[in-house]
């Protein structure tokens, strides 16, 4: 059983391990003999030791007036495991062009309520290494309660906030302001340049960008480097110049 599943491991399979196996330890054998050895079927040991004689396993030798099936020496599966990794590093770098490509797609994630909100700010805290920046566009209406996004903020957030050290730069609309305590972090758009007040944030972090409609309580969220870094590269911009 060992030996069928190391063959089986570098490319042969279970029919052709098991009648090379059995040529090695009954050696030259008919059709006839290598069926009863093995307990596999004429047409499936006809199909597969053509498949062995194109790997060098297997050759065969006329006796009398029938043809006799013998095993070649197992030091040929080290040719076989050679070509194996030669094809491989071949492959490779194809390989690894397709799976880049595919790190370049965009993953896109919908939310729904409350606990759906509530996982963005979980992913955010847990995703984002130490002492890294995410930016946060905040634009809230007066009908909402000083406080109310608390009620979407995981228990232990702001405490694995603090603990990983995460910076973090806001702009905010002046009625969403008005409810906190500037930093030197935080910069407001007034009304005079545009409304801002639509209940909806949106939070750039790592590769990943999100959107909370608090209108609908609902939530989408993009992972693609190449948008994370477009919407981060805005948010700057504008950062700049408030």
């Amino acid at each position: 059983m060992k030996n069928v599943d190391l063959l089986r491991k570098i490319g042969l399979s279970k029919y052709q391990g098991a009648i090379y196996l059995s040529l090695i330890e009954q050696g030259a054998m008919t059709v006839a003999g290598i069926s009863r050895a093995s307990g596999l079927y004429r047409p499936v040991i006809y199909k597969h030791l053509s498949v062995l004689k194109e790997m060098g396993l297997v050759t065969s030798i006329i006796k009398g007036k029938q043809k006799h099936y013998m095993a070649q020496s197992p030091e040929n599966l080290r040719d076989l495991i050679h070509g194996i990794n030669f094809e491989f590093e071949q492959s490779l770098p194809e390989l690894e062009r397709i799976f880049a490509a595919q790190g370049q797609q965009s993953v896109v994630k919908f939310f729904y309520g409350k606990k759906g909100i509530s996982l963005i700010f979980k992913d955010l805290v847990t995703s984002m290494p130490k002492e890294s920046v995410y930016y946060r566009f905040t634009s809230f209406t007066t009908k909402r309660p000083e406080g109310f996004i608390n009620k979407y903020i995981p228990k232990d957030y702001k405490e694995m906030r603090d603990r990983k050290r995460l910076d973090r730069f806001v702009i905010n609309n002046e009625k969403a302001a008005e409810k906190m305590i500037l930093g030197r972090e935080v910069k407001t758009i007034s009304e005079e340049m545009a409304p801002f007040d639509y209940d909806i944030n949106q939070i750039i972090y790592g590769d990943k960008v999100a959107y909370m409609d608090f209108n609908s309580d609902t939530a989408i969220l993009i992972e693609n480097k190449k948008i994370a870094d477009f919407q981060r590269t805005i948010f700057k911009l504008l950062y700049k110049y408030l």
